[in-house]
């Protein structure tokens, strides 16, 4: 079961360490959820901001991650 990671509501002062500090827990279930992770972001430059730094620490763990603004293509993004 792929996973999409919704970051559209995160908080647009988080820090570095506490992104880096969520990945590392969410990639402990990679056997759970797969090795295909999508990214929602909106379009909000800010939260575009935040989720690249997501996608950065999940690919460091080996993940294949997509970064989208429109839900409906991250979900067929993921079905590929």
């Amino acid at each position: 079961m792929p996973l999409l990671i919704d970051t559209r509501s995160e908080p647009t002062g988080i820090r570095y360490e506490d992104i880096h500090s969520r990945v590392l827990i969410l990639a402990e279930m990679r056997e759970r959820f797969g090795h295909r992770w999508a990214i929602l972001t909106g379009t909000e430059s800010v939260r575009v901001g935040v989720g690249r730094m997501f996608r950065v620490f999940l690919e460091a763990e080996g993940l294949d991650v997509g970064m989208f603004a429109d839900k409906d293509e991250a979900l067929q993004w993921l079905k590929q």
